[in-house]
């Protein structure tokens, strides 16, 4: 009795260090997927309409949601992804996957319990994410060395810890899913108004390698066309003028205007007094990117086409209070531009009729060749139910622009025939 009371402990232990592994490592845990034995309700899911691919899933009843989609894609071509998942009091946890045959299918590398708005960059020989804990509210970077199978554990401002408590400085430190951009032998990136840089070849877990810019404050005067503040920026260079830049969200009644402000080489914004940008969809979040080969700015909004911005118009003109514009999200542009103050509509990848309860947002994207790659925060309907709303976005969906460069409003959306 001894002894078989002996082994049965040790088959106890062994199977719970082998859980607690597998909730360390996390790549089993999140929302999306239904388990073993799922309901009659889960297993009557349909993604076939969605477009694109699925990488995760969360059921609209279940009021948790799926946001700040993250992408790049490693020199060897693996393709990596991340996404947060968010109730409506705010975002918590991150997933991290992995594609090796270039998006076709995705593999869950790491859950992080505790981070949120996380941006991935691929740098030197490691992968890293950069985001913001909940809590306390560290703003904190990690690294992997094996393709995110595993990271550095933030503890200390030698670890990875960059600002200690930032919540409490009111989300001083919040970032969002963004491009890194490599200039001057630095590697930038945006925080709220103002960017964040350290040498490329410094230790980018430790704090003191990161200096800040000027914060590029807002200008009261134009109170009358921006309905908040600048929010939501993504880094970029100003490839003619050789300076590094904040661009994209400008909350706004027209729809049609982004920031773009410069910083002169002493990190002080230069532009505030005409930080505007022609930018159709500029009134929600947007990244850009320069692609050397065609010498041109592209960059994934969420336009309103003429058919939707009337009503759009009309209810932002009838509850002033609201920023009716900045919640059509049913149609994702690819626009263009040469100087990144004028941009124009190229091509329309994704659109639906539904401006309610469909959405394609926060596309974060990178040039892989000829084609644009990319991630959406999509709300759509799953087979059974619709999305809480075209924000409360119930999808992760990866695409592919083929030839992008050559791409024109002539040419159908990825998801035609629209179902």
């Amino acid at each position: 009795m001894n002894s078989i009371s002996i082994i049965g402990k040790c088959i106890f232990i062994a199977l719970f260090i082998g859980f607690s592994a597998l909730l360390l490592n996390g790549s089993d845990i999140s929302p999306e997927a239904p388990s073993a034995g799922a309901s009659q309700e889960e297993e009557k899911y349909d993604f076939t309409a969605v477009p694109g691919v699925v990488l995760a899933h969360s059921p609209s009843h279940t009021k948790v949601f799926l946001g700040s989609p993250s992408f790049c894609i490693s020199p060897d071509g693996t393709y990596f992804a991340s996404y947060d998942i968010f109730k409506d009091e705010g975002a918590g946890s991150t997933v991290v996957m992995g594609s090796k045959d270039k998006g076709k299918t995705w593999q869950k590398l790491y859950f992080f319990k505790n981070l949120r708005w996380a941006s991935l960059t691929w740098h030197k020989d490691a992968l890293y994410i950069l985001g913001s804990t909940h809590g306390n509210g560290d703003f904190v970077i990690m690294k992997s060395q094996n393709e995110g199978r595993s990271w550095t554990e933030p503890s200390s401002a030698d670890t990875g810890i960059i600002i200690k408590n930032a919540d409490k400085i009111k989300y001083a430190a919040a970032s969002v899913p963004s491009p890194f951009v490599l200039f001057d032998g630095k590697v930038w990136h945006s925080i709220n108004g103002k960017l964040m840089y350290a040498d490329e070849n410094a230790n980018l877990l430790k704090a003191g390698s990161w200096k800040f810019t000027e914060n590029a404050r807002f200008d009261e005067r134009f109170k009358s066309l921006v309905t908040q503040p600048w929010s939501e920026l993504t880094a970029i260079l100003d490839v003619d003028k050789q300076k590094m830049c904040l661009f994209g969200k400008c909350p706004s009644f027209t729809d049609s205007v982004g920031t773009i402000v410069r910083f002169n080489s002493d990190g002080k914004p230069e532009n505030l007094n005409e930080p505007f940008a022609r930018l159709p969809g500029g009134s929600k979040k947007t990244s850009a990117r320069y692609d050397p080969v065609s010498k041109k700015y592209y960059a994934l909004t969420n336009y309103i086409p003429e058919e939707y911005f009337y009503t759009a118009t009309y209810w932002q003109s009838m509850l002033p209070s609201i920023n009716a514009v900045g919640v059509v999200r049913n149609t994702l542009a690819l626009v263009e531009s040469k100087n990144l103050v004028e941009w124009k509509v190229k091509y329309i990848p994704l659109k639906h009729p539904n401006t309610d309860k469909v959405g394609f947002q926060y596309a974060e994207f990178e040039i892989d060749g000829d084609d644009l790659v990319f991630l959406s925060r999509t709300a759509y309907f799953d087979g059974v139910a619709e999305a809480d709303n075209s924000h409360n976005s119930n999808f992760i969906t990866f695409h592919r622009i083929k030839n992008f460069r050559n791409k024109s409003l002539r040419n159908k959306p990825l998801n035609f025939p629209i179902r």
